[in-house]
Formats: structure tokens, C-alpha cells, sequence
């Protein structure tokens, strides 16, 4: 069962209740299905925009760049820059330890035939020898054009809640004390409550944008961008934790929690399916 196969099904002339049986069909369970339906709006291929960016060192630039040419995505490689460009870029990063250190940054991701070149390139990066180590990143931005400002805090609120569950689904180095993606301590849910604009929740983590959360990206991109998860240049971990994103977002335009989730079984169905939730078990076991 792919991703793909569960799109392809949801963007069917299927009636509903058609669509539920075949997504069963190909293995999601009555709850998955449920969940699916709430979260997944069936004429979409990605509820919101998504950028990314993938941090990471040891590539074959040249190559690199071939094969995302061979494979029909445009490649670019340019001075350090804060632009959002049509196509895939490739700049400098400084923060990264290793040979030849580089950020390669995403154009506007909104709909699965963006999704399809970020998968190319990431294999591009693997096939052109990319490496990661304790330095590197994965940041995802996620615009917000279709996100109120209340399902912003939301998020914030939910992410500080979740944020011992969501350490366990991440490297050890991304956890705590990290100067690049700093934990919540010292901030409390209750004062964050309190703001009432973008500024407001910008101002209260002191216009630092080195959150797990960020909340400067709103005023730079108008995006909300998560920083948290270890660099990486595999496909299906950036897509689960893509998706992950993408139904906390969804979930907090109607939902906030009221106490604090430890473990990751305990995450809401609404945010994480029963299987996503054994994916990320897993890979809880594989970090410890």
C-alpha cells in the first residue's frame, strides 16, 4: 500500500462508501478509513503547501545535478539565498560539518506531482553519494494560505504538548539542547494562549528562530516551519513526517489538546493512524 494507491482511490468517481471498501481492499483498517476521510479533502493532493529542505553533505554535485536532470526535475545550484523559486535549488550551509555541505530547498510543493520530484531527488542525492550526521536537518514549511491564525497557535499549543511523544520520533541529537531546533522549555502553553496575533507568538519566543516550531518563518515566508526532524535524504521518512505535519495542522483547525502526550500511542487518532503510529514506533525503537 502507497501513498499513491491511497490518492488514486480518493480522487476516484468512486461514490464514499465505495472509496472506504477499497481503501480497506488495499489494507487500511475501518478506523485508518475514518480518519482518512476527515483529514484528507478527496479533490486535493496536499491540503496545504509544502517546502522543503534537506540538509546533508559528501554528494557529487555534478552528478547529483545530472540525475535530477535525467529525471526531469530542475536543479540549481545558487548563492546562499532566502527565495522561494520555481524549481529545486541547491546553496551553501554553513551549519553543516563534512566535505561539500550543502541545503538543497524545495520549490512550492502543492500537489502530488510535486511530491513525485521530491522522491527523484531524493534518490538523486543517495545515487550522488549524500551523507548526514548530527549537524544536518530536515525543515518542512508549510503555507498559510488556507491556515486562520487561531489554527496557527493551535499548533504551537498541540506541538508543546506532544513535545515528549514527537522527541521519541526523532534522533537523540534533535531532541534537547540542540541550538538549531531548541525544545519549549521555559515557555508555557498558557502565555501562549494569551497572544493574539502572528507578532504576539513571535515576540514571546523572543523573535528567535530557532524553535523546534519557528515562529519567525511567518513574517520571513508566511509559512509556519518545523524544524525538529534529523537530517535525512530517504523518501518515505520525509513523507511520513510530511504527512505527520499535515494532519496535526488539519487536526488543530478544530482541536487542542489539554494535557500533555508522553507516548506515541497516545497521540490522537485524528493526527496519527494506527498505522502511522506503529511506522513511528518503530522508529522510536531503531533511535534509542
Amino acid at each position: 500500500m502507497t501513498t499513491r494507491q491511497i490518492n488514486k482511490v480518493l480522487k476516484s468517481n468512486l461514490k464514499k462508501e465505495e472509496k472506504k471498501d477499497a481503501l480497506i481492499q488495499i489494507g487500511l483498517t475501518e478506523e485508518d478509513v475514518t480518519t482518512l476521510f476527515e483529514l484528507y479533502e478527496a479533490e486535493n493532493d496536499v491540503l496545504y503547501t509544502i517546502g522543503v529542505e534537506i540538509e546533508c553533505y559528501g554528494a557529487d554535485k555534478a552528478r547529483f545535478t545530472e540525475l535530477c536532470k535525467e529525471s526531469g526535475v530542475e536543479m540549481t545550484e545558487e548563492s546562499y539565498n532566502h527565495e522561494t523559486k520555481s524549481y529545486f535549488k541547491i546553496v551553501s550551509d554553513s551549519s553543516i560539518t563534512g566535505s561539500d555541505p550543502i541545503e538543497v530547498v524545495s520549490p512550492v510543493l502543492c500537489n502530488s506531482a510535486g511530491i513525485d520530484n521530491l522522491e527523484k531527488v531524493c534518490k538523486a542525492l543517495n545515487d550522488a553519494g549524500a551523507r548526514v550526521n548530527r549537524s544536518t536537518g530536515l525543515h518542512a514549511h508549510f503555507g498559510l494560505q488556507n491556515i486562520s491564525f487561531n489554527t496557527y497557535k493551535n499548533v504551537f499549543v498541540n506541538y508543546m504538548y506532544l513535545e515528549q511523544a514527537i522527541n521519541k520520533m526523532v534522533a537523540p541529537s534533535r531532541r534537547a539542547f540542540n541550538s538549531y531546533c531548541k525544545g519549549f522549555e521555559g515557555k508555557t502553553i498558557e502565555k501562549l494562549k494569551e497572544c493574539t496575533d502572528h507578532e504576539e507568538i513571535q515576540n514571546y519566543f523572543g523573535n528567535d528562530r530557532y524553535y523546534k516550531v519557528n515562529p519567525i518563518s511567518y513574517r520571513r515566508h508566511n509559512t509556519v516551519e518545523f524544524r525538529q526532524h534529523q537530517g535525512t535524504t530517504n523518501f518515505v521518512k520525509i513523507r511520513s513526517w510530511l504527512l505527520f505535519l499535515t494532519y496535526l495542522i488539519k487536526w488543530s483547525e478544530k482541536h487542542i489538546l489539554t494535557d500533555y502526550v508522553n507516548e506515541i500511542n497516545d497521540i490522537p487518532a485524528g493526527i496519527m493512524t494506527k498505522k502511522e503510529k506503529q511506522y513511528f514506533i518503530n522508529r522510536a525503537a531503531a533511535l534509542a
